[in-house]
């Protein structure tokens, strides 16, 4: 069976502060326009996903334990939105493709938890 985390380490080595994340930046004109909530949640979401590969670097010196429990809590949802979302299985066809409705949806939802656990 196929193992999603190696490929998706393969695709996706490491996110960066101006990583594309969902779409490419050249879609932000569109966006902006006829779904302005989407642009700051994928922005808040590429901000999530650097602080959870520089809060790693500090779990793999000191260990979990040592961190405060928001930042706990921004390594969960990093995991979630990594292990959820970005690893869809690009070798299924039932699962090769997300409409932008699902993205925007489970974005949102993502978001909702994030700021409600913190």
């Amino acid at each position: 069976m196929h193992k999603p985390n190696k490929t998706f380490k393969k695709i996706v080595p490491k996110f960066e502060k101006n990583s594309l994340f969902f779409f490419p930046r050249a879609l932000d004109d569109y966006y902006e326009k006829n779904f302005p909530e989407f642009v700051a949640l994928r922005t808040k979401v590429n901000e999530i996903l650097q602080e959870e590969e520089d809060l790693s670097e500090i779990v793999q010196l000191v260990g979990k334990a040592s961190l405060a429990e928001t930042d706990k809590i921004t390594l969960e949802v990093a995991k979630l939105l990594k292990d959820d979302f970005l690893q869809q299985n690009g070798y299924s066809p039932y699962d090769r493709y997300c409409p932008f409705y699902k993205v925007r949806e489970f974005t949102n939802c993502t978001m909702l938890v994030f700021h409600k656990l913190q």
